[in-house]
């Protein structure tokens, strides 16, 4: 059922069910890279903080966001991870987080110098 409305869906959007299935084959790849950089992304924040903790929170947003306006998009049809997986994840990777210990603070991102 899943493929005959991802099939209907892309055919709809002037695609032929060869293309269709492409097109969900490279979606497919796109979320697998999209998840890895993710993985990179926890590593690099928790290198430079120490913690990744409240990093679910903008995801959560996000989540908020898709409810409001009608949702995401189906997992097959996604180039990116669903918000509840990257919630899950990031949730995870703070799980030794100490807010007390490690209080969250600005993004310290390299600023260039005035011209």
């Amino acid at each position: 059922m899943l493929a005959f409305r991802t099939v209907t869906y892309c055919t709809e959007n002037e695609e032929t069910p060869s293309t269709a299935f492409a097109t969900v084959v490279q979606r497919g790849y796109s979320r697998q890279a999209e998840t890895l950089a993710d993985g990179h992304a926890i590593a690099a924040v928790k290198k430079l903080y120490g913690h990744a903790g409240g990093g679910a929170s903008v995801f959560e947003t996000f989540a908020a966001y898709h409810t409001e306006h009608g949702g995401e998009a189906p997992s097959l049809l996604s180039t990116h991870p669903l918000d509840a997986e990257r919630i899950e994840r990031l949730r995870q990777a703070a799980a030794d987080w100490d807010p007390v210990r490690q209080p969250l603070r600005p993004l310290a991102l390299p600023m260039p110098p005035p011209q």
